[in-house]
């Protein structure tokens, strides 16, 4: 009779999780966060965000994701499209723990959908 393997071994690929994970948070690290706080201007020097504060508080570490209300968040959610790839690796990488099926409500899982989906044009940039 065989003896069975270690519990301890592990065989086979790594977690599809954990990679995702190494590779934003060196993205993260290349990139670096120095033009966190600067925010995009129309052509006249007025914020182009609706919700600027929103993400100053975010940015500037007053306040995490979780504690936003929903209202906030939502309405903070149209405004991921005209985040920086720095912006959007920050608040990804914060909240990596923050999947869908660990959102405090709809709002935060579906804020945290629009930066992944942001991230992959901005990385292409």
């Amino acid at each position: 009779m065989a003896a069975e393997p270690a519990t301890s071994e592990v065989f086979g690929p790594t977690l599809e999780d954990g990679v995702m994970r190494a590779g934003l948070q060196s993205l993260r690290s290349a990139v670096g966060d120095a033009d966190l706080l600067e925010f995009p201007r129309r052509p006249n020097g007025t914020p182009l965000l609706l919700r600027q504060s929103f993400f100053e508080k975010l940015f500037g570490a007053q306040m995490e994701l979780v504690s936003f209300a929903f209202g906030d968040v939502s309405g903070a959610q149209a405004d991921v499209r005209n985040l920086n790839l720095s912006q959007l690796l920050n608040i990804r990488c914060n909240n990596l723990d923050l999947g869908a099926e660990k959102a405090g409500n709809a709002a935060q899982a579906d804020f945290i959908a629009s930066v992944q989906a942001a991230l992959a044009p901005a990385i292409g940039k």
